[in-house]
């Protein structure tokens, strides 16, 4: 019995209180309306843009350094089954881009710009991977290449500015 009250003792003294419990903290919610775009410097000590690169409001854009013709910029895409969570994205010409792809369904995802040598690896659920892309202006379609995703609607169009 001893024993038993010194652990809950310690299990009880191990939570802390409600003054040392250090509070979430959060800078943007993604799908939030109008929600500034988010940038994170590439080189320590670098100062963000003045101005947010063009995006789409679904999309999660970041910056920093230079590439191609601009900023570098960083896209997120949630790969859902059967559908991609952003189905219109807008990056900016001439420049390096990070497509953050994500597979938070439960099937294996892929992801492809047609007409573009751009395709993912197959990822399982929960993986991600990142690509670096580089378009000239111009509007691109993209899907999963999976047989039947496609067909099933997991598409969306990409439009290079």
């Amino acid at each position: 019995m001893i024993a038993l009250g010194l652990l809950v003792a310690i299990t009880v003294a191990a939570c802390g209180t409600e003054e040392e419990k250090v509070e979430p903290t959060v800078t943007r919610i993604p799908d939030a309306a109008n929600a500034p775009a988010t940038y994170t410097p590439t080189v320590e000590g670098e100062a963000p843009p003045t101005e947010a690169p063009a995006a789409s409001p679904t999309a999660d854009a970041g910056g920093g350094g230079t590439g191609g013709g601009g900023e570098a910029t960083t896209v997120e895409i949630d790969m859902q089954d059967i559908s991609f969570k952003e189905t219109t994205i807008e990056i900016p010409a001439n420049t390096d881009v990070t497509i953050h792809l994500v597979n938070s369904g439960a099937l294996q995802h892929q992801f492809a710009i047609e007409g573009q040598d751009v395709e993912s690896d197959v990822l399982n659920s929960g993986e991600t991977q990142d690509l670096t892309i580089n378009l000239p202006a111009g509007t691109y379609s993209y899907h999963c290449p999976i047989p039947g995703h496609t067909e099933a609607g997991m598409k969306g169009t990409l439009t290079v500015k």
